[in-house]
């Protein structure tokens, strides 16, 4: 094989694996893009979930304070 068979060879070659690497470039720009998309879904709900446990934990303490002062009343009869 001569040496601008060569050349031209590595050439298309060079030229195939350009292709495949703007294409797997865009793939990967999609999957991140996808991930940074439900990264933020995930932090909306942490939010809310957050929000939820907190609403929760005032109840919950209301409830403990009303135990606390009925207990005490009874124990005062």
């Amino acid at each position: 094989m001569s040496l601008e068979a060569r050349v031209e060879a590595l050439e298309e070659n060079r030229v195939h694996w350009d292709k495949m690497l703007t294409g797997i470039e865009g793939t990967v720009a999609l999957i991140l893009k996808e991930q940074m998309e439900q990264k933020k879904e995930i932090d909306l709900l942490k939010e809310e979930n957050n929000k939820r446990f907190n609403n929760i934990e005032g109840r919950f303490n209301k409830v403990e304070e009303l135990l606390i002062q009925i207990v005490n009343n009874l124990a005062l009869k």
